[in-house]
């Protein structure tokens, strides 16, 4: 998971530190000695979730607090956009401890930071997680 900012999300990058699809031309990976048919698959941050669509990144949904509007302004390289963007739901709580507890036990990426944002029907506001 990466943050959504847009030095995250630029045209072009200084250094690779995976290979993702390299230059981008049809079997680059291949041309490299990548096994062939791979690459990235998802690109996550707070705000969205990326697929890849002919290798270029493509938009396909978006958490509930934020419009599509607000996620590629924070995208100084803009990509595509799925013809109906979806809405994220908010993880459960034995997901959260999950995340908390196995995957990011030292709170790199769920800590009060980055804490989840959640729905409060009763408020009609998101607020974050615990707080």
């Amino acid at each position: 998971m990466t943050d959504q900012e847009q030095r995250k999300f630029v045209d072009r990058v200084d250094f690779l530190s995976s290979p993702g699809f390299l230059d981008g031309t049809e079997g680059a990976r291949e041309r490299a000695g990548l096994p062939a048919d791979t690459g990235p698959w998802r690109v996550v941050t707070p705000w969205a979730m990326y697929d890849y669509e002919d290798r270029r990144l493509r938009l396909i949904a978006r958490a509930p607090w934020v419009t599509v509007d607000e996620i590629l302004a924070e995208c100084q390289h803009r990509p595509r956009v799925a013809p109906d963007v979806a809405i994220l739901d908010s993880p459960t709580e034995e997901e959260l401890q999950i995340l908390r507890s196995e995957l990011d036990p030292r709170g790199q990426n769920t800590a009060e930071r980055s804490a989840w944002i959640v729905y409060d029907p009763e408020a009609k506001a998101y607020t974050r997680a615990g707080a």
